[in-house]
This record gives structure tokens, sequence and C-alpha cells, in this order.
């Protein structure tokens, strides 16, 4: 099912198994601790990819309750669990009906998108039973991101106008997690949060000096001397390499938009409409990067990852000189 389905099911009863996947890594994170908020006093056990034991996890559902207590396996995976342990997994579940399984299933850093919807299609479809759901996210919109910042920032007191949640969203390049920490920020201030606020707090993060980067690899300038202002402002390397990723992958949805359609239209792309100038400049750059480009840019970025956690210090500053030296 996808969100608003399962929106309407959550209104009426909390299904006892549950997996999460799809576009959006903030709803999957933000749908499990919103079913957990639920369920005050529970006992939750989290395991994350590797750490991953059916025994285990067969171990904690398989306790029955004895004090009215409630225990929630948590899942975080990157991979399909086999048919044979959904199936004990159910059935332990049948056997213990207080307790709970959420799994959440990511894509993996060497699979395709088109390899993580195949998984996710048959992962899905094994998980549909009684009393089971799965459920597909799709990166939220611009005016889904803006109501979550809005009840954000009334849960935080912090008085700001919508106008205003658009742009921190934006400095954020539309990551809606990031943006909603930052809002945090804010709670400090009595008064109601203007433009100068939002720019003096929130500028010099590294959505910002990302965007410097990028500009300087299209711009053709010194890419090195941003690089390195960033590692030293404290800006994680595998945060960079990710939002890198994902601001090509949007030049590329672009790219094949255009080919196919011979027009563009960044809110049929995106799900939501950037100012003119991000477009403009998503579109300028989108039409000057061959497929095969695209092919090669995704290829080193995952070079770059596997090497950087490989301990090489100067991977990030390789992938960048060649990068601007073929686009």
């Amino acid at each position: 099912m996808y969100k608003r389905d399962f929106d309407i099911l959550l209104q009426k009863e909390l299904p006892q198994g549950m997996l999460f996947y799809g576009d959006s890594e903030f709803y999957i994170n933000f749908y499990t601790k919103k079913i957990l908020d639920r369920m005050p006093g529970a006992s939750i056990n989290t395991f994350y990819f590797s750490d991953y034991n059916i025994s285990q996890v067969l171990d904690i559902l398989g306790q029955g309750s004895l004090f009215g207590d409630k225990s929630i396996v948590v899942l975080k995976l990157d991979s399909k669990i086999p048919k044979k342990e959904v199936e004990a997994l159910y059935k332990c579940l049948k056997n213990n009906p207080d307790n709970m399984l959420i799994i959440n299933f990511f894509r993996s850093e060497n699979k395709s998108p088109v390899q993580y919807a195949q998984d996710f299609r048959s992962f899905g479809a094994m998980f549909r039973k009684e009393g089971f759901v799965d459920v597909q996210f799709f990166a939220p919109t611009m005016m889904e991101s803006i109501i979550l910042l809005r009840q954000k920032a009334e849960e935080l007191g912090i008085r700001i106008a919508d106008y205003l949640l658009q742009s921190l969203l934006q400095l954020q390049n539309n990551d809606l997690g990031i943006a909603m920490g930052e809002l945090e920020k804010y709670q400090v201030f009595d008064e109601e949060i203007t433009m100068e606020i939002l720019q003096k707090l929130s500028f010099g993060l590294g959505s910002v000096g990302l965007e410097n980067l990028l500009d300087s690899i299209f711009e053709n300038k010194d890419i090195l001397v941003v690089y390195e202002k960033i590692l030293e402002e404290g800006e994680d390397e595998m945060d960079m390499i990710r939002e890198i990723e994902r601001y090509f992958y949007i030049l590329f949805m672009f790219c094949v938009f255009i080919k196919i359609n011979g027009r563009c239209d960044a809110k049929e792309i995106l799900g939501y409409q950037p100012p003119k100038f991000i477009v403009d400049k998503y579109i300028n750059r989108a039409i000057k990067i061959k497929e095969k480009q695209f092919q090669k840019i995704f290829e080193g970025l995952r070079t770059w990852r596997n090497t950087y956690l490989s301990g090489e210090k100067e991977a990030g500053m390789r992938f960048l000189i060649n990068l601007q030296a073929n686009l």
C-alpha cells in the first residue's frame, strides 16, 4: 500500500508486522518513530543491517508477555530476508500477538534503483499476510514537506511563516530530515523568525557549501579550495557523497525527461515546483551531460564511497578532479 492508505489504516488499527520501503528514507524513519511513539513502555530492540540474526529476533518476539508489556523489534536492512524467515517471523508473531515487528528496507549503495525496486516488490509480496502490511513511500512533495515543517515548528513553539519554512528547506537541498533538525535552532527566539534570522543561522551549513562546490565544478573554478573548506567546517564526507549523488540523480531525471518529452516540467519530474533560477540551473547542467557520462559519474561516486570507507583520504579529491575534467 501507499502512504495515504497507511494513514487511513493507522486511524483504525496498528498492524503487527510492517515493512517500509521506497524512495524516502525520511518517511521510512518518520513512520517508524511515529509507530514507536504510540507504544510507550514497550521494549524496543533494533537490529542494524549485518547485526540482523533471525534466531535472536525470534527469541525476542517469541517471549510472551507476563505483565502486559510488549516487545517491538525494528530491523534496518538493505537486503531481503529469505522467505522461510518471513514465514517464521509471521508464525512467531501470531503466537505472540502483543509483540510487533517493523522492518525498514533501504536501498544498499551497490544496488541501482531498478534492482532495489525489484527487491522491495518481491519482499513486499512475501510480507502480505493477515496483520502484516508493506508500505511504499515516495519522496515528500513540497506541500507535504511544508506541512510537516509547520507541525514541527508548532510542536517547538516557533513562530515562522510558511515561505520561510520553504526557504529553510531549499537551503538544505530539500532534505526534509535536515530541515527538521535545523528548526530546533530557532527555539531560542521568542520573537517571530525573520528572513534575517534564518539566513544568519543557516548560512555556512553543509548544504550551502555543497552548492558552492557544485557551482565550482560546473563553472570550472577551483574545486579543491571549496572541498577542503567544507571538510574543515565539519561536513561528513559520506553525507557529501550522498548529496552529490542525489544532485546528479536529479540532473539525470531532467536529462531523461527532456529527451523523452522534448520539454521540461520540473513539477512533473520532482513532484514540486522549485524557484525558476534553480530549474534553469538544473536544465542547463542536465542537457550538457550524456547518458554514458552519468553512468561514469555514479560509478565514480560508488568508488569514492568504497575507497573512503576503506580509509583512503584522497578519494574525494581524485573524484572531483576527474568529474570536473570530464564534464
